[in-house]
């Protein structure tokens, strides 16, 4: 037996006056060419009760192929030709579609009937008359197989009406400033025939002024059709949106799921959305029920489309939009002929949106940690990055160098005074930091101002600067560490970073300066003689570290030189 399908389209109720399509449908599930099928509706058109005593047939639908034989069954004479115009057709009490001789339906095809019935004169609209149709499918010339049906039918008096609904997600923005990505938000409006009476049309309209006076219409528009409609036209507004069509530039109908504003319109100019929804036959079709999938761009709801933020006002481009929220104001519109002729208005709808300022976060890093030896001198970079979402207010970044480090004055790069160098590794378009300059160095030396190598603090601040949102400084320094230093022992070198309006942020770098086990690579000796004529072997060895020493015969100390001194000359001279 083929599979078989019936269906009310999700319409249960019906209304007197307009027309209620069913569809049922058979498929070949075998592995052959199905012949001398047929369905009928009701199975048994003599068993009561039967669907057609409440409704009466208006018109049946079937495709062109493979070729099919149509019949009614009518009281009296039985089973008998349809025809859209027999005087018998408001007698009819079923319908039957058979596959015509010779004709067969291919593996795995599906063969669908599709017809219209309304309600016989004189059926009560209280509720009390409910029908469930179904229907079943047979081989000829056997008998039908297992009924399946639609839901249960209720005849209910002509109403009309939509329900409309409005949510704005995400509900906040950060206000927009150089160096933020725009902030986007989705406006969700969902409608849906929630009358008894099919509608021709069912339009949204969002042309809040005061609205779009702070935000931007960004595009991303989705919709999920209602049930009924299979087309949606999209217009807009760009000045006085005035009532429609005053002002507005219309759209062109389409199927599409992601239509745009009309051709021609500036985006950025938009102050008014207006989609309705419809049917290519133009008429009346939007049946009751609503669909609104839990998935997709458009989740739970009939049209989308995105705004976002605008940095000042529409209405004044020096005043930036202001912070709190803003209710954002919709209606529409439905056109019926049941219970008459109308276009009702749907009543307005709000969703709010707020507009927050977003928050400073500093994030700071100093390096490279380094290997050096006494009297080495090494870079270092200080850097601030703004990872927050609003601007960091008057950055500064300050050095507290502990003891036996030294700020080298000289450094590649420096200026008199000012031995550092600043860059700006990433800003905005259209922003620039500070020059030099412009720039407050305080360097307050440590403990004894004779010596160097006794924990001076450098600090950089910016003048009125404000560092945006993924901007970065970042200051080069030189230091040099002390001569007299032991090697072996690691230094923790801390510096961070801070602004005025977020807390500061600091993290601790540490200057690893351990020497590591020498290797006794001997690259050379020579023979010297002390005042006292003793003689005695020095040795030049290479440090695993990289740097270089001289050892004596007469002592284990490893004494650190240049590599200009390992010259013959500088040897001896060093140990005159």
């Amino acid at each position: 037996t083929p599979a078989t399908t019936k269906s009310s389209g999700g319409v249960t109720t019906i209304v007197p006056g307009q027309p209620m399509t069913f569809n049922m449908s058979f498929r070949n599930t075998g592995n052959v060419p199905l012949a001398n099928a047929y369905i009928v509706d009701p199975p048994n058109p003599l068993a009561s009760p039967n669907p057609f005593d409440i409704v009466q047939l208006m018109s049946v639908s079937v495709p062109g192929s493979p070729g099919s034989v149509v019949e009614m069954y009518v009281p009296g004479p039985g089973w008998v030709p349809y025809s859209s115009t027999s005087p018998e057709l408001s007698l009819a009490k079923g319908i039957k579609v058979s596959l015509a001789p010779g004709q067969t339906l291919g593996v795995g095809k599906t063969f669908n009937v599709s017809y219209k019935v309304q309600v016989r004169a004189g059926i009560p609209t209280d509720g009390s008359a409910t029908f469930t149709n179904c229907a079943a499918t047979g081989i000829a010339p056997g008998g039908p197989g297992t009924q399946v049906c639609s839901p249960l039918v209720t005849v209910v008096p002509a109403s009309a009406g939509a329900t409309l609904q409005k949510s704005i997600s995400p509900g906040q923005l950060k206000r927009p400033e150089p160096g933020l990505p725009p902030q986007v938000t989705q406006v969700k409006h969902s409608i849906f025939n929630s009358g008894s009476s099919y509608l021709q049309s069912m339009t949204v309209t969002d042309q809040d002024t005061a609205f779009f006076n702070l935000v931007n219409f960004s595009g991303g528009i989705v919709v999920n059709m209602p049930p009924g409609a299979n087309r949606v036209k999209v217009d807009a507004c760009t000045n006085a949106c005035g009532v429609f069509p005053s002002g507005w530039t219309q759209g062109t109908a389409t199927a599409s799921a992601t239509p745009g504003i009309p051709a021609g319109v500036d985006p950025a100019q938009v102050q008014g959305i207006r989609v309705t929804f419809s049917n290519s036959s133009n008429g009346f079709t939007l049946t009751p029920g609503q669909y609104l999938p839990n998935a997709g761009a458009c989740k739970l709801a009939s049209v989308c489309f995105n705004v976002t933020a605008r940095e000042f006002k529409r209405s004044n481009s020096a005043e930036r939009i202001p912070l709190g929220v803003i209710d954002d104001h919709s209606d529409g519109d439905v056109v019926t002929n049941l219970p008459t002729p109308a276009t009702i208005h749907l009543s307005t709808v709000t969703a709010p949106l707020e507009f927050i300022d977003g928050s400073p976060r500093i994030k700071f890093t100093k390096g490279p940690n380094s290997k050096l030896g006494p009297n080495d001198t090494a870079p270092f970079d200080l850097t601030i990055e703004n990872t927050g979402t609003t601007a960091v207010a008057t950055p500064s970044i300050v050095d507290k160098l502990p003891d036996n480090l030294a700020l080298d004055e000289n450094p590649p790069g420096g200026t008199v005074g000012k031995p550092w160098i600043v860059s700006y590794p990433a800003l905005p378009a259209g922003i620039t930091g500070p020059p030099k300059d412009d720039i407050t160095y305080d360097f307050t030396p440590g403990s004894n101002l004779a010596d160097p190598f006794q924990g001076a603090t450098v600090r950089w601040t910016f003048g009125t600067f404000n560092l945006p949102p993924g901007g970065k400084i970042n200051i080069r320094i030189y230091v040099k560490l002390a001569g007299s230093y032991t090697v072996g022992t690691p230094i923790t070198n801390t510096a961070g970073a801070s602004g005025t309006n977020p807390s500061s942020s600091v993290r601790p770098e540490t200057l690893d300066l351990r020497s590591q086990t020498p290797r006794p690579m001997i690259r050379a000796s020579t023979a010297c003689r002390r005042r006292t004529s003793r003689p005695w072997q020095v040795t030049r060895l290479m440090l695993a570290s990289g740097r270089r020493a001289i050892r004596s015969s007469a002592s284990t100390t490893l004494i650190p030189v240049r590599s200009s001194e390992l010259m013959t000359r500088h040897v001896r001279s060093s140990l005159t």
